[in-house]
């Protein structure tokens, strides 16, 4: 099965639309890794950088423990 992070291709080997099979894939790769929504964290970069990056880790860090914490992305056993 196509991993998460690669993209289902929308066209067929000659080029032309195929929405039939892209569904089908969309489907089984959802089956089998489940819904994964991205979020985008984004931080200001100019000025203070040193400080806008520690933003931006305590950002995702946060974010990470919210997902982790209802225990949807999280195999804590």
């Amino acid at each position: 099965m196509i991993p998460t992070e690669a993209k289902i291709p929308r066209l067929n080997a000659s080029g032309c639309p195929d929405p039939t099979v892209f569904e089908v894939l969309k489907r089984e790769q959802r089956a089998q890794f489940g819904y994964r929504p991205l979020a985008y964290i984004c931080s200001p970069y100019s000025g203070d950088v040193e400080a806008n990056v520690a933003l931006a880790r305590r950002m995702c860090a946060a974010a990470v423990a919210r997902r982790s914490s209802s225990g949807r992305w999280c195999n804590c056993s």
